[in-house]
């Protein structure tokens, strides 16, 4: 069986070997074969070697014409397998059977895709130790035929950066080029729509946080509170942006209060946080007086 992994990646080589290596060591039985396309978005460091250097297909895409949606769109479009992988250039899958706890989920055909338990790295800044400590719990639902999101808006996570999906539910209904995050989500209600399902599988654990400069922890804050205001029906405001900003300041300190993390993550927790919320403000209100939000990615990402 012909197994195909699909990697977006912008300037993140050495994460993206510790990813190739840590899946170039999985052991299923009986043998599989896995084929690597890696979705280059514009990198300036040695990712595209790195790529290479595992025999992956590189499918390049501009930061002009960029979406996250439409970089799977193009992974997945030079793929052969009927199950294909779809997982971040910073994760790390933990131990060699994660693949095949991922396949076993699959084994029904109506069983459409299933994503994996992502925990922190050990230098996790403490929001995401808070994050993925709730969005990934130990133990879930097997099997999901559920709305995607909750009555206030919350997303149930189908996470693509560390998924398996069939090819055949793709070639169905494609990822959408045009949203600017959550794509999964979109792609995941329209099958659901039709009947598939989902699992969670809460046994196959991989590493998965993130370490960003300020700007753009600061606009990853922005993305989850648009994906938020996109569930409810709503555009950013003066209004819904403050009182956003006052929430992110309340639960940072919580969170420094309450969760089992190190002292350093504490302490940087605090120090971060007004640059964070900065960014945070300046990534909304350029958006709420119409800047495009890829000009404002763009910008923020850096």
């Amino acid at each position: 069986m012909l197994v195909s992994v699909v990697i977006r990646v912008r300037n993140a080589a050495r994460d993206l070997k510790v990813c190739l290596d840590a899946l170039r060591d999985q052991r299923v039985a009986p043998p599989i074969a896995l084929e690597f396309v890696v979705v280059d978005n514009e990198s300036t460091d040695a990712s595209v070697q790195v790529a290479q250097d595992f025999s992956a297909k590189v499918e390049s895409i501009s930061r002009a014409e960029f979406s996250w949606g439409r970089a799977l769109n193009r992974g997945i479009a030079c793929c052969r397998g009927e199950f294909v992988i779809l997982i971040s250039a910073d994760v790390e899958p933990v131990g060699n059977q994660w693949l095949g706890l991922m396949l076993e989920q699959v084994s029904n055909s109506n069983i459409v895709a299933t994503y994996g338990r992502q925990i922190a790295k050990a230098d996790a800044p403490i929001d995401e130790v808070a994050r993925l400590a709730v969005t990934f719990p130990p133990v879930g639902p097997t099997v999901s035929m559920m709305p995607m999101r909750t009555p206030k808006g919350h997303l149930r996570f189908l996470s693509n950066a560390c998924a398996l999906i069939r090819r055949s539910a793709w070639e169905n209904v494609k990822f959408d080029e045009q949203s600017d995050g959550a794509e999964e989500q979109i792609w995941m209600e329209e099958l659901l729509r039709q009947g598939y399902t989902y699992t969670y599988a809460a046994n196959a654990l991989a590493y998965h946080s993130h370490r960003d400069p300020l700007t753009r922890a600061g606009y990853r804050l922005w993305e989850l509170h648009r994906e938020r205001l996109t569930g409810l029906g709503k555009q950013p405001s003066l209004g819904n942006i403050g009182y956003a900003a006052g929430s992110i300041c309340k639960r940072r300190i919580r969170n420094v209060v309450a969760v089992n993390a190190s002292a350093r993550s504490r302490v940087e927790g605090i120090i971060n946080l007004p640059f964070e919320v900065t960014a945070f403000l300046l990534s909304g209100l350029l958006e709420a007086i119409g800047i495009d939000r890829r000009k404002v990615r763009n910008f923020m990402w850096k």
